[in-house]
């Protein structure tokens, strides 16, 4: 299946330019370190561990 078609059934969230896909998974971990960090910083637990620590 070509990344196009595998784009549009959903199956795939974006399509990166030949060579570029471990720069942009690494951008993308970046980006959730961040917001887990933020979450942190804000108390904020993740879904269901909350409830678990109670």
């Amino acid at each position: 299946m070509r990344a196009e078609r595998a784009y549009e059934a959903g199956l795939v969230d974006m399509i990166v330019p030949p060579g570029q896909a471990v720069a942009e998974a690494e951008r993308m971990a970046r980006q959730l370190c961040e917001l887990a960090a933020e979450d942190d910083h804000r108390g904020i637990a993740p879904e269901g561990l909350a409830e678990r620590s109670r």
